[in-house]
């Protein structure tokens, strides 16, 4: 580090700081909220700093009184030296008098100073007119004087201080914060001129050797003040110039050897909160754009860009990637960030716009003039070179490498070691090497604040319903936005009615200026990607045919991954089905990894130059191909990725009504059924089922697996009489058509019985359930999950029969299956293992049931989700078994929430629902709260009338509990 020019030179540098926030009541002043508390601390703490090398003393609040300051003043004014320097500080109220030759003068106001003093001993007051007549005198002997006046209608000092006066040295400055009769002005409790000032001292503009001069300063304030009603004013001698290391001036405030200096600003950029924009980018900087008045959000963002590139000084130049799909706002969150944090970079903030990578060359060589490099007589290319040459040196330098698509204009350009950070833009997501930050979408919040920004008449649902309809598109949203707020007389419903891609505000109509003078018009953005690829190239073809899929499905929800890779002919190499997905990940047409995004707007374009109807058969064959096998798994929460695809299809496709169109309602309704939503799985078989007819006939193996899965889902209702029509009509086809030893007829075997055993018609129920397991053995196997389902089910009856002995093994059998060929963890596997507890119960094994009980619940709230019917059963049994140990505390809140489960899933009146409402009224009774017992009694009797009959064993059970609570409440005397 070089020394200071001071240090060789030996002169005094002094300031007089003072601060008043209050003046004399009297004068009807409004009390200052910063000066005397806030700026003179402060502007010391920067002055006295080895950077300004000045001693300082301070005059606050009480203190300054006016004759005590006129005499420090004016001692300091004949004790310093002509090498010395005087700085002398005022910041507070000013206060407009008329001099008796009436002329304007300001006092600057001190607490002893009244209205009555100021009118009968102006000359006594610390005043304008004072100063001036002190600075234009020859009765003092220090060399250089700067005069900072922080107040209202400080200029008034400069009209007169310029007059030629013999005796006047020429080594005077003066610094103040207004013109002539301007307000000054506070911000935040803080006097807005003097914060700029302490900012400036601190090298928020110097030259290139360091030195912060008068004339920087004063165009740094008056830069940074540009957008206040203030108008800082400069006047005295013309300022020396300074060169080199001329130590003879002191017309510098402050002085900082450039790349430490620059390094310790650097340090001090901020990571753990986001800065407020300022315009003062270092001189040298080079940006084309200005900051966005309606930029919103992305606060995570600008965040990990400063976390990328805001580390101390590093060995290699590491660049960051902010990407994206075109029109998400990419140059707009650079640019953000470039008045956010640009400052930080005091070597400045160099900006190449890469659309066009022969024009980067002459870019570069742009920058020499601000890098002061002499280009006279020096070709193009060497130049380049020089410029490229100081970017390696440790200054630190912002880099922004705007639109830069292809690595290899990156790498040729950037430098390689240096203290330059380099930010890159790109539609690609593939920079692997490189510190990405993708960009997604704007919130619902965000794209609210946008549009309302823009268009201030938008209420709040008006706002997000335009943000959904455009996908919260930032460039979207900033062209719906500017359209509605310049043609006011289009009203929100109608402009909405009309809005697709083609609509005129998507194409620039009516919009407000870009600030990044980006294309305005979505559709063109899109196109600048999509025209990149070439339908006559392989790669580029199965690029459009996943394209052109992708936009077959909801468009804005991620499509699973291994989805998007099948829309491509059948024997496509799997490594050319990846390429193509690259290629459209590359060109930002797809965003994400593991499952990819096609914005809905970008989806109206590809299907208005693509939107080929064999795609969309290959789309609806491939997603029904994937839910049935999702669906066979049995365990619906692996649908959920697949899911938004296959409901969008399917009801697109019943439109149509072919043999696919009810294949892919059958497979919605299956997972709907999985995951116990049978309202909604029924009328998507009852829709199945007609078009199976309809195409198909009545009598088709595909009509009987409709006919069956219309059965099962109102089975699961409790619609027992009629499931079990259909469950006969569906048994009737599959023996005519199959045989009665196909798996297919087994299962209806096996379904017809499990309907029968609801009804309480066990005899009836268990040959059939011996029949099926039969022919499931002999076609499937011993080991198979069905046969695990067969021996899982003739167990069951043989427990409604009260064989306990009988059908403990086969609960044993049947979970050794699951658990073997399912897994521990499968939903199946915890219903064998509730069997198994049931069956442990009904024997008085209540400690070796419990655990089961408990195991069974866990799986089915990991799997199903604790609201599925199949939890509120688990929760349920588990109750049963802590109530037969006598644990009524506990047992009563399982029973309450299996209840609450039940009504809210299957209804008020499910056979479910009327077991849930039994065991509570029996929890309530053992407690002896036969009040509140009875009803519950009564309420499930009136369910299982209705449902089951009168006869049915389940109503009879609570018939004989109602009528045990009566009798027991007539002994009490509580009938």
């Amino acid at each position: 580090m070089r020394d200071h020019p001071l240090v060789a030179q030996p002169s005094t540098r002094h300031a007089i700081l003072i601060g008043v926030n209050a003046g004399h009541p009297s004068l009807a002043l409004d009390s200052l909220t910063a000066p005397e508390h806030g700026d003179v601390p402060k502007l010391a703490a920067v002055l006295r700093s080895p950077a300004c090398q000045f001693t300082v003393e301070e005059w606050c609040g009480a203190q300054a009184q006016r004759d005590a300051l006129r005499t420090t003043i004016m001692q300091a004014m004949t004790t310093f030296t002509a090498a010395d320097t005087l700085l002398i500080y005022f910041s507070g109220h000013g206060y407009v008098v008329t001099t008796p030759a009436g002329a304007d003068d300001v006092v600057l106001v001190t607490p002893d100073v009244d209205e009555r003093v100021i009118v009968q001993q102006p000359d006594a007051c610390l005043s304008i007119d004072w100063l001036k007549t002190l600075l234009r005198s020859g009765r003092y002997a220090v060399g250089h004087v700067i005069l900072i006046v922080d107040c209202c209608y400080s200029g008034l000092l400069g009209t007169t201080l310029e007059e030629p006066r013999v005796e006047a040295p020429a080594h005077r400055q003066m610094l103040a914060s207004t013109h002539d009769l301007t307000v000054a002005r506070e911000w935040n409790q803080v006097s807005l001129y003097t914060y700029h000032l302490i900012n400036g001292l601190k090298g928020a503009r110097h030259d290139r050797d360091g030195f912060v001069t008068l004339s920087l300063l004063h165009a740094y304030l008056t830069d940074r003040m540009k957008d206040s009603p203030q108008s800082p004013q400069w006047t005295g001698a013309p300022e020396p110039q300074l060169s080199g290391w001329d130590k003879t001036s002191r017309w510098f405030l402050a002085w900082y050897d450039p790349i430490p200096h620059a390094l310790a600003v650097l340090r001090d950029l901020p990571l753990d909160r986001l800065p407020p924009p300022r315009a003062d980018l270092p001189e040298t900087s080079r940006v084309p754009f200005t900051a966005s008045p309606s930029f919103v959000g992305r606060e995570p963002e600008l965040q990990a860009l400063a976390a990328a590139v805001g580390t101390n000084q590093p060995a290699v130049v590491v660049p960051a990637v902010a990407t994206g799909l075109g029109g998400i706002g990419k140059t707009s969150l650079v640019t953000e960030f470039v008045y956010r944090y640009g400052w930080y970079f005091r070597g400045g903030v160099f900006w190449l716009n890469c659309a066009d990578p022969d024009q980067i060359a002459s870019q570069i060589a742009g920058f020499a003039l601000v890098l002061d490099i002499d280009t006279r007589d020096i070709p193009l290319d060497e130049q380049v070179q020089r410029v490229l040459n100081a970017w390696q040196s440790p200054m630190p330098r912002l880099l922004i490498f705007d639109n830069c698509e292809d690595w290899a204009i990156l790498d040729q350009w950037k430098p390689t070691v240096g203290g330059c950070r380099v930010l890159v833009t790109a539609r690609s997501d593939q920079w692997p090497m490189l510190t990405q930050i993708r960009l997604g979408l704007f919130s619902p919040a965000e794209s609210r604040d946008l549009l309302q920004r823009l268009c201030a008449r938008l209420s709040d649902a008006e706002a997000d319903a335009i943000a959904e309809d455009v996908g919260h598109l930032p460039l979207a949203l900033h062209l719906a936005g500017s359209y509605l707020n310049t043609y006011k007389h289009h009203t929100v419903e109608e402009y909405r009615k009309d809005l697709t891609i083609a609509h005129k505000s998507l194409k620039g109509k009516g919009a407000l200026p870009s600030p990044t003078r980006h294309e305005q018009d979505v559709e063109a953005t899109f196109m600048l990607s999509f025209n990149q690829l070439d339908p006559t190239n392989a790669l580029d073809a199965l690029a459009l045919g996943m394209l052109d899929g992708a936009a077959w499905c909801v468009t804005g929800v991620p499509i699973p991954r291994d989805l998007v890779l099948s829309f491509v002919p059948d024997g496509t190499d799997a490594d050319d089905k990846v390429d193509a997905l690259r290629r459209l990940q590359q060109l930002g047409l797809l965003d994400g990894t593991d499952a990819v995004v096609l914005h809905r707007l970008l989806a109206q374009v590809v299907q208005a130059r693509l939107g080929l109807e064999e795609m969309l058969a290959v789309v609806e064959d491939q997603i029904n191909i994937r839910a049935s096998f999702i669906n066979d798994e049995g365990i619906p929460s692996r649908m959920l990725p697949l899911e938004p695809h296959l409901r969008y299809v399917a009801m697109r496709a019943l439109d149509r009504g072919d043999a696919l169109a009810a294949h892919l309602a059958n497979s919605l309704g299956y997972f709907e059924d999985l995951r116990g939503a049978y309202a909604e799985a029924q009328p998507l078989y009852e829709r199945a089922l007609a078009i199976t007819e309809a195409v198909l006939g009545a009598e088709h193996p595909d009509t009987a697996g409709s006919v069956n899965n219309l059965a099962f889902v109102l089975a699961q209702q409790g619609r027992y009489g009629e499931a079990q029509g259909l469950f006969e009509r569906a048994l009737a086809i599959r023996e005519a058509v199959l045989g009665a030893e196909h798996p297919d007829t087994a299962q209806s075997v096996n379904n017809l019985a499990g309907v029968l055993e609801r009804q309480g018609r066990y005899g009836e129920a268990q040959p059939l359930l011996e029949r099926a397991l039969a022919v499931r053995e002999a076609v499937l196997g011993a080991e198979h999950p069905d046969t695990a389902s067969s021996v899982n089910n003739l167990a069951g009856v043989l427990v409604r029969q009260g064989r306990y002995l009988e059908a403990q093994p086969l609960f044993e059998r049947a979970l050794a299956i699951y658990e073997a060929v399912l897994g521990a963890e499968h939903p199946d596997t915890a219903m064998s293992v509730n069997n198994l507890a049931l069956v442990l119960v009904r024997q008085g094994r209540y400690l070796e049931a419990q655990p089961l009980y408990e195991r069974a619940l866990a799986i089915h709230e990991a799997v199903l989700g604790a609201e599925h019917p199949a939890t509120a059963m688990s929760v349920n049994n588990l109750a049963g078994v802590l109530d037969r140990q006598g644990r009524y505390l506990e047992a009563q809140p399982l029973y309450e929430r299996a209840l609450a489960i039940t009504e809210a899933v299957l209804g008020a009146e499910h056979p479910n629902t009327a077991t849930s409402v039994n065991n509570l009224a029996s929890v309530l009774e053992s407690q002896g709260q036969y009040a509140e017992a009875q009803p519950l009694y009564e309420r499930a009797l009136a369910i299982y009338e209705a449902v089951l009959g009168a006869d049915h064993p389940d109503t009879q059970i609570i018939r004989a509990n109602l009528v045990s609570l009566q009798a027991t409440m007539k002994t009490k005397g509580q009938s």
